[in-house]
Formats: structure tokens, C-alpha cells, sequence
């Protein structure tokens, strides 16, 4: 978004020019809407190239404010807070190529991100105090087309997953994807999502709490996941990693879940 760049912009040349131990930005705007079509970037370094175009793309940005502060040379805080930043985009083509020809071709048929309501206070080091936020992401038809040399380079077992996945065709497909989350100024988490393929869905449901330091781990209340719909060979090969790998998935009636609590350092399966 333009308007973000010029902040971008501005400090640089503020740091450069004013080279003293303490300078300060601020910046804000009311509301701001653009779009975009047929938008092109190229990216090269040495034998990696990646390419992005995005038939159309529209932006919003509604009450934002945004100061940055450098208190001496070593220490910079963040802040920043809003009503609403989104993004929508339709017709997105991405492409990785590295040495030998191989790359993948990423084709997305529409996402859209939204940040609502948010405050952020930070440094260097991270949060400075618990963050707020509510956070949305919609993305819908996916398609994975790896080049030939990169098939042909894929171990036996990669090959197999993916082959299974793309249905003996050259491109794996992605359904859809959403996911939310918020962070209330008390610090509780929760968030939700489900990842829709051909194969199967995943849905997920989170709970957690921020310690009072934010830069410590939070604690896990309850992760919850559930998967359903899948084709009979995923639940043929489930079947079996819960009869012989003793792996925390429990079956229920239509399809598998999973209870954890705790952390992701010291998880709890239930």
C-alpha cells in the first residue's frame, strides 16, 4: 500500500539525514483505498528467479497510526494501531526457479487478508506489551505445478506423496484455506481454521492465554483438531499409525481428532 511505503521511505531518509540518537516518526491517515491490475514483479539473484503477477488487487486502510522512535542507537520501538487494513487479490500467479530448471508454479484463484482493531508496541526484541488484534485469511483454489526436472529429482517417498495428492496428474490442488484469530488486551488467544483439499478437511480450534511477559511462549489451553472427509486410503493409513505407532489421534465417529494442552515445547495429548 502506497501510503505504508511512504513511511518506509521517509525513515530512511530521516536516519540518513538526521544522523542523532534520538528521532521519532509519526504518521496516521483516516482512510485510503487503491487498486491495482495487472501487477508484475520480478525477483533474480544469481540462479534463483521468482516472479509474481496479480490480475487485480485492492487495498483498504481505515483510522491507522504508526510511530517509530529510535531512543539511541541500539534500542527502536514500534507502535501501531488501527481499525481495519485488508487486502484482496484475484488471479495470483507465482514462480520459483532455481538451478537446473527446477521451480514450482503457485496458481491461487483468490485470498484476501483483513488486521481489525489492532495495537502493537514493540522493539527490538519484541513485544513490548500484549498485543490486540483480530485477524482474518480467506484463500481459495490452489493449484501446485512443480516443473519436470524437479519431479524428476523428487526421492521415491516425496514423489509418492505427492503423485497421491495430484492424482497421478503434475499439480496438487488446494481447496481452500481459512483462519482467525484474536488477542484480547488480557492476553487470551483463540483462533480457528480449516484446510479444505481434495483428499480430506482439517479443522482446527485454538485457546490460549499470553504469559504477562508477551516475549515468553504461551500456554496452550486446548488445541483441538479434527479431521474428516477423507478418501478411504488416508483412512486406511490412519487406521494403521493408531494401531501400530501409538500416535495421540483418537477416531470418532466421523473421522479422527486431537486434545492437546500445555505448550508446544512441553505438549499434553488428551
Amino acid at each position: 500500500m502506497r501510503f505504508l511505503f511512504n513511511i518506509f521511505i521517509t525513515g530512511i531518509f530521516v536516519s540518513i539525514g538526521f544522523p542523532q540518537s534520538h528521532f521519532n516518526i509519526k504518521s496516521g491517515v483516516g482512510n485510503v483505498t487503491s487498486s491495482v491490475s495487472d501487477y508484475y514483479l520480478e525477483i533474480k539473484d544469481g540462479s534463483f528467479s521468482a516472479s509474481i503477477q496479480v490480475d487485480r488487487m485492492k487495498s483498504s486502510v481505515r483510522d491507522f497510526q504508526f510511530d517509530f522512535a529510535e531512543q539511541d542507537y541500539y534500542t527502536e520501538i514500534f507502535q501501531s494501531m488501527g481499525k481495519l487494513v485488508s487486502l484482496s487479490a484475484n488471479g495470483i500467479h507465482i514462480k520459483f526457479t532455481e538451478r537446473r530448471g527446477e521451480g514450482i508454479l503457485v496458481d491461487i484463484g483468490k485470498i484476501s487478508v483483513s488486521l481489525d482493531n489492532w495495537r502493537i508496541n514493540a522493539d527490538g526484541n519484541g513485544p513490548r506489551e500484549t498485543p490486540s488484534l483480530n485477524w482474518d485469511i480467506t484463500i481459495q483454489n490452489v493449484q501446485f505445478t512443480p516443473t519436470s526436472e524437479m519431479t524428476r529429482n523428487m526421492g521415491q517417498d516425496l514423489w509418492d506423496v505427492f503423485n497421491y495428492f495430484s492424482n497421478g496428474t503434475n499439480t496438487a490442488n488446494l481447496n481452500k484455506v481459512t483462519a482467525s484469530m484474536s488477542i484480547s488486551n488480557n492476553g487470551k488467544i483463540s483462533g480457528t481454521g480449516i484446510l479444505s483439499l481434495p483428499v480430506g478437511k482439517l479443522s482446527v480450534n485454538l485457546d490460549a492465554t499470553m504469559n504477562r511477559d508477551p516475549r515468553e511462549e504461551p500456554f496452550i489451553n486446548q488445541l483441538e483438531l479434527k479431521i474428516s472427509n477423507l478418501t478411504s486410503e488416508l483412512t486406511r493409513f490412519l487406521d494403521d499409525l493408531i494401531l501400530n505407532e501409538n500416535i495421540p489421534i483418537r477416531k470418532t465417529g466421523n473421522g479422527y481428532s486431537l486434545l492437546m494442552t500445555g505448550s508446544i515445547g512441553n505438549p499434553r495429548f488428551r
